[in-house]
């Protein structure tokens, strides 16, 4: 089986939003096997599944069932390194998702990202 990993310059994005809100960004790493010296290297690995079981509680901690959404309004390309600049680089939209298909396994592991066109529409799987 496959352990997959994320890049933790997500993490530390998620870190810090807790960290503004609610001050229980440690005790909520701690909860789930994690600490904060993982983000002092945005290309450092975390589980996938911790990061999951971190943003789920750091959710639930905010009584905030669209801290998903909320964070990812906040993100920027270039905060994601390099495939956030490549994607922001492409001359259109259909090549940066074709771009973040191609290497999304540089941000994030054991993850199948894709782009299925059908005449006029375009399907994100």
């Amino acid at each position: 089986m496959t352990v997959g990993t994320i890049r933790a310059t997500v993490l530390a994005r998620v870190v810090r939003n807790l960290d503004a809100r609610s001050g229980q960004a440690d005790a909520l790493l701690h909860e789930v096997g994690l600490n904060r010296s993982l983000i002092s290297d945005d290309y450092s690995l975390v589980s996938l599944k911790s990061f999951a079981r971190f943003f789920d509680r750091a959710a639930a901690e905010l009584g905030d069932r669209w801290f998903g959404l909320r964070l990812g309004t906040e993100i920027r390309p270039v905060d994601l390194g390099p495939i956030g600049a490549l994607m922001s680089n492409a001359s259109t939209l259909s090549q940066g998702l074709d771009d973040l298909c191609h290497r999304i396994e540089a941000l994030q592991s054991a993850t199948a990202f894709s782009i299925h066109r059908r005449g006029a529409q375009t399907h994100l799987t």
